[in-house]
């Protein structure tokens, strides 16, 4: 009887697939993402091996499969509360600061001037910011900057709201408690003081600055040099 038993036990488990062993070493860790041309293992890879492993592990690469690009001798400096979607890019000299969230599609470059990001700030999904030469771009703490809003070499200091679509040209430099509504503009070089509003897709021109609808800058623009 026994004998018969365990002949059916070795059919009945011949008639199942063996389970892959987990392997017992954790999977190598990329560094914050940057592109190594040597990593032969998938982004999709990893994440189906993350099913089994450590959640302190899973933690580890929350910032796995985000674009970040080096730019000649330049490093990034990103703080490691700082949440950044997968699709978004940093490449050059670019500091984010604590609990900041970077969206997706969030293209952040600074190749000829620096980017500073302050902490609790959130860049939102498909914005763009750019440091140029002579003109860094610096985001003090608690900003928001909304979808498809682009910046280039400006200066934004703390508690400032950019809404969806705005865009802040070089040398511009925004105050304190300042709004910047959707589709408003900050010319280049103007400096709004501190508590300011450009009103929904209004211009601010000039230093102090000027905030007029952009129908009536492009009707007299030209002669006045806007």
């Amino acid at each position: 009887m026994s004998g018969s038993m365990s002949g059916e036990r070795k059919r009945s488990d011949a008639a199942w697939p063996k389970q892959p062993r987990l392997s017992s070493t954790l999977p190598k860790v990329p560094q914050a993402g940057v592109a190594d041309s040597a990593t032969t293992t998938s982004a999709k890879d990893q994440r189906a091996r993350l099913v089994h492993e450590p959640r302190s592990l899973r933690a580890s690469l929350r910032r796995f499969d985000v674009t970040i690009l080096k730019h000649e001798k330049m490093q990034q400096r990103i703080d490691p509360t700082a949440r950044i979607a997968p699709t978004a890019v940093i490449c050059g000299n670019v500091s984010v600061g604590p609990n900041t969230s970077i969206g997706f599609g969030a293209v952040i470059v600074a190749e000829s001037g620096r980017i500073e990001i302050g902490a609790n700030c959130v860049i939102m999904d498909t914005a763009v910011l750019r440091g140029i030469k002579n003109a860094p771009l610096l985001l003090g703490d608690n900003v928001l900057v909304g979808p498809r809003a682009h910046l280039t070499g400006c200066t934004i200091e703390d508690d400032v709201f950019l809404a969806t679509g705005a865009t802040i040209f070089n040398g511009a430099h925004i105050g304190r408690r300042s709004e910047v509504r959707i589709n408003g503009i900050v010319h280049i070089r103007t400096r709004l003081p501190a508590g300011s509003t450009v009103p929904l897709n209004w211009i601010a021109v000039g230093d102090p600055a000027n905030i007029l609808p952009q129908k009536i800058t492009k009707r007299f623009g030209p002669s006045r040099g806007l």
